[in-house]
């Protein structure tokens, strides 16, 4: 394979598995995976998320959905277009990446490509990954399901459809409560899967879809010092990237502003 194709090769013989052939599925024997619309990553896939580059790549489809040149833009560095196209059609052919369309780019046709929502690491992943292979783990997850609640209210999702659910819960609890707490969010998971399940099956009989998101997060804090330190350092970025207004308030608000024609 050549290196045009294969992108950031110096980057790839570091990671675990180096030497052994990045396959399709059905020539490693096993599936991508998917059940139920939720992406459950296996011991052999793990490999597709421990690349650097690919981690990359999967956060920034988070975010929107892009094509290979406007993937290498956002993720910059030494990243290039011919980077991009190698990581992106392992992670088509392992169902994590779909393409969502094509634009014509300069007489030319490109594909756009976007994240499939849902992203759950096997216990066996996690056990077996050091600690910024974790890292880059939980920043692809979290960046999914916070750009997902951002878009929902942006989009007024929460005003428009009050049994919608947002909760947010800081507590004090001993480790028997943070142990029946972990257990609660496994249970609910489980619990989603299933009514995942049963609405596929409905909609293969023709029912209507609706795109909705459950999104799960029990975890520790770090010291009262610590925890202190990022929020300003997170605040800060929050606040350089402010765009709070909906697109429906910036609508009205542009409207007010023109008054009557």
């Amino acid at each position: 394979m050549g290196k045009s194709q294969k992108g950031d090769g110096a980057s790839e013989a570091g990671k675990p598995g180096a030497g052994k052939s990045e396959s399709s599925p059905a020539a490693a024997g096993e599936s991508a995976g998917t059940n139920n619309g939720v992406a459950h990553v296996s011991r052999r896939l793990g490999f597709l998320f421990e690349n650097p580059l690919r981690a990359s790549v999967i956060q920034a489809l988070c975010r929107e959905s892009l094509c290979c040149s406007d993937l290498a833009k956002r993720i910059g560095g030494t990243t290039t277009t011919d980077n991009i196209p190698y990581h992106i059609n392992l992670l088509v052919e392992w169902d994590c990446v779909r393409v969502v369309g094509e634009e014509i780019r300069r007489g030319k046709t490109v594909k756009i490509y976007g994240l499939k929502r849902g992203l759950n690491f096997s216990k066996e992943i996690w056990n077996s990954s050091n600690e910024a292979e974790k890292h880059r783990f939980m920043g692809g997850i979290i960046e999914g399901a916070t750009t997902d609640v951002v878009v929902a209210h942006r989009s007024e999702v929460f005003e428009d459809h009050p049994e919608s659910m947002c909760a947010w819960i800081p507590m004090d609890t001993d480790e028997e409560g943070w142990r029946q707490l972990t257990a609660l969010a496994a249970s609910s998971q489980r619990e989603a899967e299933r009514i995942q399940q049963e609405s596929s099956a409905r909609l293969a009989d023709g029912g209507a879809p609706l795109s909705a998101v459950f999104t799960l997060f029990s975890h520790l804090m770090p010291d009262a010092s610590e925890s202190a330190a990022v929020r300003r350092q997170v605040a800060s970025a929050l606040k350089a990237n402010d765009g709070s207004s909906s697109p429906k308030a910036q609508e009205n608000e542009s409207e007010s502003e023109s008054g009557p024609g």
